[in-house]
């Protein structure tokens, strides 16, 4: 993997409308290594994604709102692999297809982790 390859699959957007979550959210994941952009919504997520790469990306929404922000990303860059931060207790079948993966808010930072490794590879795979 070249270096450009490495920061691109190290990089992680982080989507939301909230602000508090994303601050939140963006530590935790810096704190493992983790290059970290963020977007309040799906504009600025769309922005992002014009003038970034990046190798994966968070989505913090309701499934609803989830829905229509993943087909936008995915539109964009159908390869672009997606997980869902969400209350609800399991993935949605109206999600089938357009996330790669979905971590329960109600779950210890742990599991979003290790969903993050499975998808970008194991530690020290990835990242420089």
């Amino acid at each position: 993997m070249s270096a450009q390859e490495a920061t691109i699959a190290n990089t992680i957007l982080c989507v939301s409308d909230q602000d508090v979550v994303l601050r939140m959210r963006k530590l935790l994941l810096e704190h493992e290594g983790f290059r970290v952009l963020t977007a309040i919504g799906e504009k600025a997520a769309e922005q992002c994604l014009r003038g970034e790469q990046v190798g994966l990306v968070l989505l913090d929404y309701g499934v609803a709102e989830a829905q229509r922000v993943a087909a936008r990303i995915k539109a964009l860059n159908p390869g672009l692999r997606i997980v869902l931060i969400s209350f609800s207790p399991s993935l949605p079948r109206s999600l089938t297809g357009l996330v790669d993966a979905w971590v329960s808010k109600t779950r210890s930072p742990d599991v979003l982790l290790r969903k993050i490794e499975q998808l970008l590879g194991k530690r020290g795979e990835s990242r420089a």
